[in-house]
């Protein structure tokens, strides 16, 4: 029995060093995505709400259309284009994020422009592009970081989804979607610890990431929901 204790032991090691390990490309991954469908909707939400008119309206089509597909069926697209790997489904998965952030930062730089002081700054001579870098885009900064920080949780557990189904992480590479997949073919025998603890920390990690985007929203926004 002893040298069963000490291979079940050493596995449990190698589960746990995968998971530290793992969480390089599983956070930094979700991350990028979030910053960047943030950064790149923030862009596009502020400068169609400023500039209005055809702009606005060909911002506002592209959002939709972008939103209407899912984030899975372009994962597949980029996929049977690109290759399987998990930049492809970072930049994927930035795209598909983008209207879910631009969509609601535009409603709100839409709300934000007709305010009395954006009025007064222009009647100073002050300009449209000095007015949304310096006044308009950090008074909507407090919704961006709610909107990034409760878009992270459903990046994490999208990237690992994709990372499932091999259109993400490859092997070797150590990453928790990839964990999973992996370890589902030791349930059946008995050795689910690589499967249920890479889960488990997914959970763990989008659970967390919505009640930081439920504190944000309620300490930045003054909702109380």
């Amino acid at each position: 029995m002893r040298p069963r204790d000490q291979r079940d032991e050493l596995c449990g090691a190698e589960v746990r060093s995968r998971l530290l390990y793992g969480a390089r490309p599983s956070l930094l991954a979700p991350a990028a995505v979030t910053l960047t469908a943030g950064l790149g909707g923030t862009v596009l939400a502020v400068s169609a709400a400023w500039l209005g008119g055809w702009y606005d309206r060909l911002v506002s089509a592209l959002l939709d259309i972008v939103f209407g597909f899912p984030g899975l069926v372009l994962a597949v697209v980029a996929a049977a284009v690109f290759g399987a790997g998990l930049q492809v489904a970072v930049v994927t998965l930035s795209l598909a994020y983008l209207p879910y952030i631009g969509r609601v930062v535009r409603s709100a730089a839409l709300r934000e422009r007709n305010l009395p002081y954006v009025s007064a700054l222009r009647m100073l001579g002050m300009s449209g592009r000095r007015i949304c870098l310096r006044h308009l885009t950090p008074n909507l900064l407090p919704l961006v970081l709610v909107q990034v920080a409760t878009s992270f949780g459903y990046a994490l557990l999208d990237v690992a989804a994709f990372s499932f189904i091999g259109l993400g992480a490859q092997p070797p590479t150590a990453e928790w979607g990839l964990m999973v997949a992996n370890g589902s073919t030791g349930i059946l025998a008995g050795r689910a610890e690589q499967s249920l603890y890479a889960g488990a920390v997914i959970v763990v990690f989008v659970i967390a990431c919505g009640l930081l985007g439920g504190g944000l929203s309620r300490q930045l926004l003054g909702d109380d929901r």
